[in-house]
């Protein structure tokens, strides 16, 4: 999902969005077979002026864990700034988590953290 603050009539709301992330239930009815968990295994925020993501379809499924060479690659070469990003989740406990955090991005290993602390990001941009 990429927004756009600027874009919206209230910028306020990209706020309620990054909330509804960590907010998402169970999706289904009450048989079993119906029951998922959607909420998000790991996460990356960027919060930046740039207008162009870059760091969609980072996430690749490596076995039975999650890997993002990509968004490393990015990282590692200045097409996306480190002090930009916030990555959490099962991510972190990875050898990518490791090699990030080494390369200044702010990794969490619970999804709530790191959405709490990009809301106090938007939060100090929205008051400017």
């Amino acid at each position: 999902m990429a927004l756009t603050p600027e874009s919206l009539k209230d910028p306020k709301r990209a706020i309620a969005a990054l909330e509804s992330i960590s907010a998402v239930r169970h999706v289904g009815g009450n048989h079993s077979r119906f029951l998922y968990d959607f909420r998000p295994e790991s996460i990356i925020v960027r919060i930046t002026e740039d207008p162009s993501p870059w760091i969609m379809d980072c996430f690749k499924r490596v076995g039975d864990s999650v890997g993002c060479a990509r968004l490393v690659r990015l990282v590692e070469v200045g097409d996306v700034k480190a002090n930009e990003l916030i990555v959490a989740g099962e991510i972190a406990d990875t050898p990518y988590g490791d090699r990030l955090q080494k390369l200044g991005v702010k990794v969490c290993r619970g999804v709530k953290e790191a959405i709490a602390l990009a809301k106090q990001s938007l939060e100090v941009g929205v008051k400017a």
